[in-house]
């Protein structure tokens, strides 16, 4: 049987869930999802060291993974939005450029 989840953990997972969660639905928005990835960064690792310390301390520990988890979710969808952003704008980078060399 787990252990009472101790008050630092419990701040730590409560944080990562709210700015997770803030993170996770910023991460749906077109464009502006990209920047969340830098909100969802932080709360992944504030949740993935909440977990350890839940782990090492023989807590509870279902709601540091709760938070973990949504913040990781956040995280993901957010990078793969950046990643495809990059990609957008450099193939428009390209079109540009040959629509300038095709114009000399």
């Amino acid at each position: 049987m787990a252990k009472e989840a101790s008050a630092a953990t419990t701040v730590m997972s409560v944080i990562a869930l709210v700015f997770g969660i803030i993170g996770m639905l910023a991460s749906f928005i077109p464009c502006l999802g990209a920047f969340a990835f830098w909100l969802a960064l932080p709360s992944s690792l504030l949740g993935g060291l909440a977990t350890y310390l839940a782990y090492s301390k023989g807590e509870s520990k279902v709601f540091p993974l709760v938070a973990l988890t949504i913040s990781t979710i956040g995280l993901v969808i957010s990078g793969t939005q950046m990643i495809a952003l990059n990609g957008a704008s450099h193939s428009i980078q390209q079109g540009i450029q040959q629509g300038l060399e095709q114009r000399r």
